[in-house]
This record gives structure tokens, sequence and C-alpha cells, in this order.
């Protein structure tokens, strides 16, 4: 019997729904209390050990004092990294915006200068590309969404090493290239939901192989 192909369809966004939105900056920057000239490092999962944003935290202390930490998500393990900011001199420095709906979460990325994602074991890497969707430069430890794709499909997200000297290194070069939003790159574009989409529909639509005896006796 020949072997069936595997067909993989990715995981999709909706890439026009996170575009920069200068306005949604200004008032999410506003409620959260960050400065209008902060430099925001942003993190955005679960707060759960795997996604290790305690290696943020432990990087905030070799930063800039006006560089600030937004994290978007929660999870059990909210209540050690509010400790160890706390030990680490940095709780000040560290905004917690908790869970979000999905409507809120493409003006919180509005609201940050890169996006870092510090997880180490990631199965796609989906909120890189919604980074990279919103213009933001980021800086991942791994994403297999981005290292599937041939090189230059994403000139603004750079792989980095996993300890907090690594992110702080990173996030320093990130804010010596200026606070900038970056142009949609064709990353984000190719996963866009109505991407994902038409390829699902395509292999609907093919037809079924046919069964060969030796197939049909099974």
């Amino acid at each position: 019997m020949r072997p069936s192909r595997v067909r993989v369809v990715p995981n999709g966004i909706d890439a026009a729904r996170f575009a920069h939105d200068e306005a949604a900056r200004h008032a999410t920057r506003r409620r959260l209390g960050l400065a209008p000239d902060a430099y925001v490092v942003g993190g955005v999962g679960r707060l759960a050990p795997g996604k290790r944003f305690d290696t943020l935290i432990h990087a905030l202390p070799e930063l800039p004092p006006d560089v600030r930490l937004l994290l978007v998500g929660e999870g059990a393990e909210r209540a050690r990294l509010e400790r160890l900011a706390q030990s680490r001199g940095v709780t000040g420095r560290v905004v917690w915006a908790g869970a979000v709906g999905a409507g809120e979460l493409p003006g919180l990325l509005s609201a940050m200068d890169v996006f870092v994602s510090p997880s180490a074991d990631e199965a796609f890497g989906l909120a890189v590309v919604e980074a990279l969707a919103a213009g933001l430069p980021a800086r991942y430890v791994a994403c297999p969404a981005l290292d599937d794709l041939p090189p230059g499909e994403a000139p603004g997200a750079r792989r980095i090493g996993g300890t907090a000297a690594d992110v702080a290194a990173a996030v320093r070069e990130a804010r010596a290239e200026g606070a900038r939003r970056l142009p949609v790159p064709p990353a984000a574009r190719r996963y866009d939901i109505a991407c994902s989409a038409r390829q699902l529909m395509t292999l609907y639509s093919e037809p079924l192989p046919r069964l060969t005896r030796e197939t049909s006796d099974r």
C-alpha cells in the first residue's frame, strides 16, 4: 500500500486586526499607568512555568530604569512572579494586564515597543506571529512557526539565548535601534487566517484517493 500524503494546515491569525493603532497605544498606556516615553517590553501567554516569564523579570534590573515590563496573561505562576519582582527590586516596573479578551490584545500590543518570548518549548509560537502583525520587533527563544519559513520572511524577529543576560542584551539592542513600528512581514501574512482557511478548503475539495484491492481488504 502506498503511504498517505500528510498535509499540514497551520494555525492562523486575523493579521489585519493586530495592525498598530497609535490612538490605542496612548489610551492603553494611560489606562495601565505607563508613561508615554517609557520603553515597554511585552510578553503574552499563560503565567505558567514553561513560559519562563521569570527570565524577563530577572533581566529587568539589568536594563535602564525607564524600561517597563508588560505581562499579558494570567495563571498559577502569578503570585510567584510577583514575589520574584519584589525580591529583584522591580515591583514598580512590572505591569500585570491579567487575562484579556481577544478584542483587548491588539491595543496591548500597540502599547509595547519590543516583544520577547522567553519560552524554550513552543508548539507553534502564535504570540510571536501576532506581535509581528502588530509591527513589533520580536525576540524569541523558540518559535517553530518562524523556523519553518524561508530566510527573510520575518526580518523583525530574531532568535535569542534563553538566559536573563541574553534577554537583557536583546532588549538593549532593540532599544538602540529606536522605538519604531516595522512593516508587517510576509510571515504574518502567510499565517493570516484567510490563507489557512483557503488551504483547508483546498484539502476538502481534493478527490479522495482510490482504494486499492489491498487497502479495501484490510
